[in-house]
C-alpha cells in the first residue's frame, strides 16, 4: 500500500511548472513528503519481520545499508535526468553555446538566474532557463514515479504476509526475571 501511496505522491509533483504559486508547491511537496515518509519507518519493521531472531541484528543493518545505497543511487540517476534533460533543451534553443556551462552546475545556476533581468536579452534567456529547469525537473519526477510504480507491481507480486505478532527469543534479558522463575518452579 505504502508504494501505490508514494507513487501517487510524486505523481503529483508532475503539476509543478514555472507558474505555480508558493501555497501551491508547499502543499504538492508535503502530499510528497508523506508519502515517502510513510515507507520510511515501514520498510524497517517489514526487513526484521522477515528475519529470523538470531538475524534481526544483521536485518536491521543490511535494511539500513541498503537503503541509504538506493538513495545514492537515486539522487545519482536523478542527477543524470536531470542534467542531460536541461541540457537537450537549451541546445534546442538560440543560447545552445551556454548548454554545457549552466548545466554543470545546475543549483548553482539558480542563483544566477535569480540576478538575471525579466526585461530584454536577458529576460528571454531567462524565460528559456527557467523554463527548460521546470521541464527537467518534471522529467525527473516522471522516471522516479514509474519506478515507484513498479516496485508497487513488484510488491503486489512477490511481497508474502508475514505478521509482526511473534515471541521475542533472546539470550539477553533481565536477569530478576530468571530468578523470579526459578523461584516460581522451585517453590
Amino acid at each position: 500500500m505504502g508504494w501505490f501511496v508514494t507513487t501517487l505522491c510524486l505523481g503529483v509533483l508532475i503539476y509543478l511548472n514555472k507558474s505555480t504559486n508558493i501555497p501551491s508547491w508547499i502543499f504538492l511537496s508535503l502530499v510528497a513528503g508523506t508519502g515517502t515518509g510513510m515507507l520510511f519507518s515501514a520498510q524497517a519493521f517489514a526487513a526484521q519481520v522477515s528475519a529470523s531472531n538470531a538475524d534481526l541484528a544483521f536485518a536491521g543493518a543490511l535494511y539500513s545499508f541498503f537503503r541509504a545505497f538506493g538513495q545514492t543511487l537515486g539522487v545519482a540517476i536523478s542527477g543524470v535526468i536531470f542534467q542531460n534533460t536541461l541540457k537537450r533543451q537549451i541546445e534546442a534553443t538560440a543560447y545552445s553555446m551556454y548548454a554545457g556551462e549552466w548545466c554543470r552546475d545546475a543549483s548553482a545556476l539558480v542563483e544566477i538566474i535569480k540576478g538575471w533581468s525579466t526585461e530584454g536579452e536577458e529576460g528571454l534567456m531567462r524565460e528559456v532557463v527557467v523554463t527548460a529547469y521546470v521541464n527537467s525537473l518534471r522529467n525527473v519526477w516522471i522516471v522516479m514515479c514509474i519506478l515507484a510504480g513498479m516496485m508497487f507491481i513488484a510488491n503486489l507480486i512477490w511481497t508474502d504476509e508475514l505478521s509482526l505478532d511473534r515471541e521475542l527469543e533472546t539470550e539477553q534479558g533481565f536477569i530478576h526475571d530468571l530468578k523470579k522463575e526459578e523461584d516460581d518452579s522451585g517453590a
